[in-house]
């Protein structure tokens, strides 16, 4: 019995599986069928020898003594079976995944077969996927062979399948034919698919054909078309015939990708190129006349101070130029109505362009209440515009007759507002700009480090605010301003300017103080620069912490 206890017995029912499955993972399939079949016939083996071969009776007489080899007996025979069962159970486990998964990928390739295509780009692509069938078909088989060779082992073992694992395994066996089975069928659908599709895209291509035709006449239409009082009603119409040869564009796009997946020859619709740019004017002339209808009465009749007059300076000027070129291209295609129509909105146009100087005029971000009484005092009209004050008010009051005494007004105030945006600019710089504060050794104090940026920057603004102070501009509140920022920045250059020669002689004094033999030798000068480097490190944890450059040095008490 002890070479079998040794064998049985002493072997880790828990670990035993996964043990084996560690042990085979890696090896071929002949080796692992090797692997199994020698394992399940030790202990075939050893059941055998347990039972006849050792010993038939479950009591030994050994001379004085009597030895009961019963519990012995079954406790191995018990381990055989238990070694044996958990062997076969793992092959039809492993079998049971195995089988499970190559369902699923063969499912799902026959979902995928079965599924019929909506048109011919899908038909094309199912015809490409089943192409690259090929070989995982090839390696699903194999995969199938394996599995069944080592199902095998359990037949020749006597072990009977669950019936769900014998169903599975059946099932799975069978797929290879199902397969090619469902591709026979699917060479048929496709086949009949493609004829199918073949009369749709004829078909596609006859009514594109008519579509084309249709849409030269309506751009043929728009020949005749000249009066500005249906403008909206052929802006309408402009934007359905605009989609619809984008549409044309698109479709004769999507006709030359399946006539290439046909292997047909490729049709140039040049026609839709030259309808597009048959139309390209007309679109244009009443778009513009469209923009032009919707955009006077606002700035007319809205709000004044809602008006915008960069977007009347460019709205204008550019329907200006388009109507212009558009205007030229008529004439030489001899188009009256057309011309016609162009001529009426560029004089509109046109007329309303000499009023732009003085919406720029009055629109000027510049103008303060100095310059709308100045403007008061030159022309006597109160032209500052509140929420109820429009153009049309404006011109009422004859503001055009003033024309060159409110320009010479913004032209000041345009001077002006550009001192006011230099100087907000040169104060926003320094928003992003912080102390570029360092710790310095283990002293737990900070340092400054590179100032060059900061330095420089101080240098150009000062003599930045300088020359603005001498502009022939800068009136007084813009002086008082400037005069304002000077003093600020003069002061930071100072601060930094004492700031950075304090350092420097705290930099030389510091390590030398630190010494102890110098502490004991000058104790009263040791006291005083202990009292200055406490104000030398508080200073520089508050620089560390600061956010604003300016507002600390104007604000830290020094």
């Amino acid at each position: 019995y002890t070479a079998h206890c040794t064998a049985l017995l002493q072997v880790a029912e828990g670990e035993y599986a996964h043990e084996l499955h560690a042990r085979t993972a890696e090896l071929s399939l002949a080796n692992w069928l090797k692997e199994y079949r020698t394992e399940l016939g030790s202990h075939a083996r050893a059941v055998e020898e347990v039972t006849s071969s050792i010993c038939l009776y479950s009591t030994v007489n050994l001379g004085m003594f009597c030895a009961d080899v019963g519990e012995v007996r079954a406790a191995l025979l018990t381990k055989a079976h238990s070694l044996s069962a958990i062997i076969c159970s793992t092959i039809a486990e492993q079998c049971r995944l195995e089988n499970t998964r190559i369902s699923a990928r063969f499912s799902e390739v026959t979902a995928r077969i079965a599924d019929e295509s909506k048109d011919v780009e899908a038909l094309t692509q199912k015809k490409a996927y089943i192409d690259s069938l090929t070989a995982e078909m090839g390696a699903l088989a194999d995969e199938i062979t394996t599995v069944k060779a080592k199902l095998r082992v359990l037949d020749d073992a006597q072990v009977v399948l669950e019936p769900e694992d014998f169903s599975l395994a059946c099932n799975t066996q069978a797929w290879p034919s199902n397969i090619e089975a469902a591709r026979v069928r699917n060479e048929t659908s496709m086949t009949n698919a493609t004829q199918g599709f073949s009369v749709e895209l004829q078909e596609m291509q006859e009514s594109f054909l008519n579509d084309l035709k249709r849409y030269a006449k309506e751009v043929e239409g728009y020949q005749a078309l000249g009066d500005i009082a249906d403008c909206e009603a052929h802006y309408d119409s402009v934007r359905q015939l605009q989609q619809k040869l984008e549409d044309a564009k698109a479709l004769s796009e999507l006709i030359n990708s399946r006539e290439a997946l046909f292997g047909w020859p490729l049709t140039h619709y040049e026609q839709v190129k030259k309808l597009c740019k048959a139309f390209a004017p007309f679109a244009s002339l009443w778009t513009i006349g469209s923009d032009w209808l919707t955009q006077y009465p606002v700035w007319m009749e809205g709000s004044f101070v809602e008006v915008s007059k960069t977007e009347v300076e460019e709205n204008t000027h550019a329907w200006s130029l388009q109507l212009k070129k558009l205007l030229l291209q008529f004439r030489e295609k001899d188009l009256p109505e057309p011309q016609r129509a162009a001529e009426a909105f560029l004089a509109k146009l046109t007329s309303f362009q000499a009023l732009v100087p003085l919406i720029v005029q009055l629109r000027n971000p510049g103008l303060r209440d100095r310059h709308w009484e100045r403007i008061h005092e030159k022309t006597g009209l109160s032209l500052k515009p509140d929420t109820a004050f429009t153009l049309t008010r404006a011109i009422e009051m004859k503001a055009m007759h003033f024309s060159e005494q409110i320009e010479e007004v913004s032209v000041v105030a345009t001077q002006e507002y550009a001192l006011e945006t230099a100087l907000d600019k040169m104060r926003r710089e320094w928003d992003s700009l912080k102390l570029d504060v360092g710790a310095y050794k283990e002293t737990g104090t900070f340092v400054l480090r590179s100032m060059d940026e900061i330095l420089q920057l101080l240098d150009d603004q000062i003599v930045k605010t300088q020359a603005m102070r001498g502009s022939p501009f800068c009136v007084l509140t813009i002086e008082a301003n400037c005069l304002a920022w000077e003093k600020q920045l003069m002061h930071l250059q100072e601060t930094f300017d004492e700031w950075i020669s304090c350092q420097r002689v705290w930099l030389y004094l510091e390590p030398i103080f630190e010494a102890g033999d110098i502490g004991r030798q000058l104790p009263r000068e040791t006291a005083r620069f202990r009292q200055a480097d406490t104000s030398w490190a508080r200073l520089m944890g508050e620089a560390a912490d600061a956010r604003n450059i300016v507002t600390f040095c104007v604000s830290s008490e020094w």
